[in-house]
């Protein structure tokens, strides 16, 4: 199957059910998860908490790599806590519609999501599953509810897809263009590594 990049503009949250009783607000952020068809989580990023509000203006991108038409992005609403963080619901979004067409990978679009019950938990990069307060949510404490709305950019004016560039530090202009070629992609030598996955589209690493 056929794999690029795809943005995801998350724009805010509408009316998300109270979590921190002692304010009657929230301190939400978003764990943003690609899942492959066969629900295997291939990509996650982690956003910003916005403090003290349940109308949070997050205006976060975030640049999925690559995946295909039959992928399903899962946006989970989170309240960053002190001793352990509270699901405040999740919603998901299909690639495709039924008739298999990849309609949103192929032209992006913008959406209003609305919040549900927890049915995929995200895993960390170990495979772990990520911490968080599911009691508040089984036993009634936070019940899921609101939307949240984001945007689909098919990034249609691709030019290239690289590999890893594994580098300490991060990328800088100097960086990169002390980089050695090797095989067509550019790599950063380092003792200890961090992993950037770049993206060549609109003239633009």
């Amino acid at each position: 199957q056929v794999q690029r990049p795809i943005k995801i503009e998350i724009i805010c949250g509408i009316n998300l059910p109270v979590a921190d009783w002692d304010n009657k607000k929230a301190d939400p952020y978003i764990i943003l998860t690609v899942l492959d068809q066969h629900e295997k989580q291939i990509w996650r990023f982690d956003g910003q908490p916005i403090y003290c509000t349940l109308n949070p203006e997050f205006h976060q991108e975030y640049i999925i790599p690559g995946c295909s038409g039959t992928a399903k992005i899962v946006v989970t609403c989170v309240d960053r806590d002190t001793l352990r963080d509270q699901l405040m619901g999740q919603c998901f979004l299909p690639l495709s519609n039924k008739s298999n067409q990849y309609e949103v990978w192929d032209r992006g679009g913008h959406f209003r999501l609305a919040l549900d019950e927890l049915r995929y938990m995200p895993k960390t990069t170990s495979g772990n599953e990520v911490a968080m307060d599911l009691g508040a949510v089984d036993f009634g404490s936070i019940k899921p509810q609101g939307e949240i709305e984001l945007r689909v950019h098919s990034m249609d004016r691709l030019k290239n897809v690289c590999g890893f560039l594994i580098t300490s530090t991060p990328l800088d202009e100097k960086s990169v263009s002390s980089s050695q070629e090797r095989r067509g992609v550019n790599q950063i030598q380092s003792i200890r590594s961090k992993k950037y996955w770049c993206v060549l589209a609109d003239n633009t690493l």
